[in-house]
């Protein structure tokens, strides 16, 4: 029922911001229905994955076998593969104050090139996407696996995963903002590079053991969604304010000329 409730709710918020861009230029309604199938696209993902993690015995099974087998811990918590499990623990253990570096920066450099629309652009999804997540994952109260019973963790909220989540928000912040607009190999390098970091992630997180492959499928789809959404709301704000902006320069250019032909 609660994950019904939130699938809906996203569905309903997806629908309601595509409405707002009539009236909007034209030329930018591609991009809205764009933004928008995919964000919904991403929505069925996200739902269908949990529903099957949540109430389909023989997928959860499968799930968990997976999750074992790739876990360089036993249920006891101890390292099979001690180097590995350093390593990606170490990961781990230090990687939020990379994220929130890295989201300063983003808002003070837009700050800086006072892009205005994309700094609010970025807020909201920044801002809203945690509260977002926080919100699905008190929803789905999915416990972890089996190996964070064993230390006292298995209470804690794991679907969908936080990290994939973010990392998947945070990546196609960069890229709309910052390689979006430049030459075709630029963006098909960047693109091809944040995918593989936002993958990099998961694979870190499911060998690490605090999260089962549906959770970070599932935290990639809301992310997608939710990323949608943001996009869809920024492609309405600049169809309806940069025209003005582009309206009073052209009639400004329009006067020198005409002062100059004087």
């Amino acid at each position: 029922m609660k994950l019904t409730l939130l699938t809906v709710a996203l569905v309903a918020v997806q629908l309601t911001v595509y409405r707002l861009h009539r009236g909007a230029r034209p030329d930018h309604a591609p991009q809205a229905r764009l933004a928008l199938t995919v964000g919904l696209a991403a929505t069925v993902v996200f739902a269908s994955v949990s529903a099957l993690s949540l109430y389909n015995d023989p997928f959860l099974q499968a799930d968990s076998w997976i999750e074992a087998r790739l876990a360089p811990v036993d249920s006891g918590r101890s390292a099979t593969n001690p180097a590995l499990h350093r390593f990606v623990q170490d990961i781990a253990d230090h990687d939020k104050p990379y994220y929130a570096a890295f989201a300063f920066l983003l808002l003070v450099t837009e700050c800086v090139r006072r892009r205005w629309i994309e700094l609010g652009f970025a807020f909201v999804t920044l801002a809203g996407g945690v509260v977002t997540m926080e919100i699905a994952k008190r929803l789905l109260d999915r416990p972890r696996p089996a190996e964070f019973d064993s230390i006292g963790l298995g209470a804690i909220w794991e679907t969908p995963s936080g990290h994939t989540f973010v990392t998947t928000m945070v990546a196609g912040l960069l890229y709309l903002l910052w390689f979006a607009a430049r030459r075709p190999w630029v963006r098909r390098t960047a693109a091809a590079t944040l995918t593989v970091l936002v993958l990099w992630v998961g694979v870190i997180r499911l060998l690490v053991g605090t999260h089962y492959p549906s959770d970070i499928v599932a935290g990639l789809g809301l992310g997608i969604a939710w990323l949608g959404i943001c996009t869809t709301l920024r492609i309405i704000v600049e169809s309806r304010v940069r025209p003005t902006h582009q309206s009073a320069n052209t009639s400004l250019a329009d006067t020198s000329s005409e002062r100059e032909n004087e």
